[in-house]
C-alpha cells in the first residue's frame, strides 16, 4: 500500500512507502525539515541504474553487490531515519513492470523493520497507472 504523504512530513517519522505528484515542490527540504536523513535517486531507465543511484546517493561501499539481494544488506545496514526519494519512478516502473515490482517489495518490506525507513515514488504524472504497474494497489 502506499501511503499519503502527509504521514511523512508531519515529523512523526513515519515509514512507509509514499508517493508524491507533479505538484509537490521542495520535497527534499521537507523531508529534512521533519527529521530524516534524504537521499535522492535520479531518474532511470533499469535496475543498473537504480544501482548507479542508489550507491551514489546513500554513499554505498565499493563492494556493493548491485542486486537485490546486496541491496537489501545495505538498506538493512542503515543507523539513521532514511528517506529515499526516488525521481520520475514511472519512467522505470512503466516499461519494467517486473524489476519493478520486485524492486518495489524489497523496499517496503524494508520499511516494515529496523531503522525508520521511507521510500517516496516521485512521478511527473500516470500516478494510478504506475501503481497498477508495479502490482500495488492504493486503495
Amino acid at each position: 500500500m502506499i501511503d499519503d504523504l502527509a504521514g511523512l512530513l508531519d515529523g512523526g517519522r513515519r515509514p512507509g512507502v509514499y508517493r508524491a505528484g507533479p505538484g509537490e515542490f521542495a520535497l527534499s527540504e521537507r523531508t529534512a525539515a521533519a527529521g530524516w536523513q534524504v537521499a535522492e535517486v535520479g531518474a532511470f531507465d533499469d535496475l543498473e541504474g537504480f544501482y548507479d543511484q542508489v550507491a551514489d546517493a546513500l554513499g554505498l561501499p565499493r563492494y556493493f553487490g548491485r542486486n537485490l539481494d546486496a541491496l537489501w544488506d545495505c538498506l538493512t545496514d542503515l543507523i539513521e531515519p532514511t528517506a529515499l526519494i526516488i525521481a520520475d519512478w514511472s519512467r522505470f516502473a512503466l516499461p519494467e513492470p517486473r524489476d519493478a515490482a520486485r524492486l518495489l517489495s524489497l523496499l517496503t518490506d524494508r520499511t516494515r523493520e529496523g531503522t525508520p525507513f521511507a521510500v517516496v515514488l516521485a512521478n511527473r504524472g500516470a500516478l494510478d497507472l504506475e501503481d497498477q504497474v508495479a502490482g500495488l494497489n492504493p486503495t
